[in-house]
């Protein structure tokens, strides 16, 4: 029990509740194979999607899939996209459809050439298609997210030819079709270096 406080009768605010405690469990290990640099999403609906990554001894091209947080992985078939490390992904909902738009960006390859690459699937890792090469620098390590309403992403900083990146770009669709219309724009330079 929170106390409120000496001669007040409301309740304590939701920021003086105390902190959620979260339980570690150990999940039985994966089919993959050990890994690091390896994006993950949650899509609509709870599935997780593991891309890419390092073994170790080679870059990989896989996708595996768990609809069951994690307890069990089923390997997608084999993408189109080249093996790669530290790309960034992001989830757009589906909207109308209800189908999730998995976008993996950036990354770097076997002969450590960093990547201006897009790559779009709608249909959970099972196939991917191409987008046309974005304006923005190749980069690996990038960082990307959601925008609140869904109809865009920020791609933000990474490692590119010249060093440290210092830019954020918008990917966003009026439509909501990012195949169709999605569209780059570079944002004002952070403050952040």
């Amino acid at each position: 029990i929170m106390p409120t406080g000496i001669g007040h009768s409301q309740p304590a605010s939701p920021l003086s509740e105390p902190p959620m405690l979260l339980r570690w469990r150990r999940l039985p290990a994966p089919q993959w194979s050990g890994r690091c640099a390896a994006p993950a999403v949650v899509l609509e609906g709870g599935a997780v999607l593991l891309m890419g990554g390092f073994d170790g001894q080679r870059h990989l091209n896989e996708v595996w899939r768990s609809t069951d947080t994690g307890l069990t992985w089923q390997q997608q078939p084999i993408p189109r996209w080249t093996p790669r490390l530290r790309s960034a992904a992001a989830v757009l909902p589906g909207g109308q459809s209800g189908r999730s738009t998995v976008l993996l960006m950036g990354g770097e390859d076997e002969r450590h050439e960093v990547l201006r690459q897009v790559w779009l699937s709608e249909d959970a890792g099972q196939s991917w298609r191409s987008l046309p090469s974005p304006p923005w620098p190749a980069r690996c390590g990038a960082t990307a997210l959601v925008l609140p309403n869904g109809k865009g992403v920020l791609l933000m900083g990474g490692w590119g030819e010249s060093g440290h990146l210092q830019d954020v770009w918008q990917f966003s669709s009026a439509s909501g079709h990012f195949e169709e219309d999605g569209e780059w724009t570079q944002l004002p330079p952070p403050a952040w270096s």
